[in-house]
């Protein structure tokens, strides 16, 4: 077996806990996560740790984004890959406690709203597309966009509604209900 492994892998916006589970299960078996280009996750061969993989969503412009990554490395973070604004960060366990990027629920909330952020403005477009179209339109190729654009607002709208039912779960937990 070599010393890199690529593992295609798809997950939705809401399963991000679950996902970083995953990398910190393969970082326990000695693959530590390299880098990430869409759906192809690289890893490389290492020892086996106790790792926490946590993922952050912001758009980040010029000067922002050294600052950014020294405010996570001087939390102890080490900075892996970014992928479609996705920043993907790691850090040992500690005693088995595997760290947080945000401990408190208005930032864990927040992260969530930047996404919505992205959703929202691209599902109404793709709303106004659809209803602006008129049904007679005899223009070939808006027959076969019209079901690519169906499909894209049913995905964002679940996405969406997935999305908002996860900023409740998470203010929920924090009240403890």
């Amino acid at each position: 077996m070599g010393d890199t492994r690529r593992v295609l892998r798809f997950y939705w916006v809401w399963e991000d806990a679950r996902e970083e589970a995953w990398r910190s299960t393969m970082a326990a078996e000695g693959w530590h996560l390299e880098r990430v280009i869409i759906v192809c996750y690289t890893f490389r061969r290492g020892e086996p740790r106790a790792m926490s993989y946590r993922l952050d969503y912001r758009r980040l412009r010029g000067a922002e984004r050294p600052e950014y990554l020294a405010l996570f490395r001087d939390a102890g973070w080490e900075y892996v890959n970014t992928m479609a604004n996705w920043h993907y960060f790691r850090s040992p366990a500690e005693d088995g406690h595997l760290p947080e990027i945000y401990t408190d629920r208005a930032s864990r909330v927040e992260k969530y709203r930047r996404v919505l952020g992205l959703l929202l403005p691209l599902l109404a477009m793709n709303l106004a597309f659809i209803v602006t179209q008129h049904p007679n339109q005899s223009h070939w190729y808006l027959w076969g966009i019209r079901p690519l654009q169906l499909g894209a607002v049913i995905l964002l709208g679940y996405a969406v509604v997935r999305i908002l039912f996860r900023i409740g779960r998470i203010k929920r937990e924090c009240r403890g209900v």
